[in-house]
């Protein structure tokens, strides 16, 4: 009974740095495209209503790439959740 406590702790706690890792990672790379991106616009784009319509084409990049970066890791965890259980079924059949 101990042995799965401690597993369960050890889970949790990969889960948790997992997370973090990619919410970090996340926060450093959208950081950085925001810095870089307004820093090009400011220096060569001179005309304020060009530099307005380029920071919306920005912005709607930007939602699509968070949107597909979301669906990826959806997407992995899902599948790897239905592995998991799919083998988990077959263990428990051959019981």
């Amino acid at each position: 009974m101990q042995n799965n406590v401690h597993q369960d702790d050890k889970k949790v706690k990969s889960a948790f740095r997992e997370s973090t890792e990619i919410t970090l990672s996340y926060f450093i790379l959208v950081y950085a495209y925001i810095w870089f991106s307004d820093w090009l616009i400011s220096k060569y784009v001179l005309d304020p209503s060009t530099a307005q319509v380029i920071q919306s084409i920005k912005g709607f990049i930007s939602l699509g790439l968070i949107g597909l970066v979301y669906y990826i890791i959806v997407y992995r965890r899902v599948k790897k959740y239905l592995s998991n259980n799919e083998q988990l079924k077959k263990v428990l059949f051959e019981l």
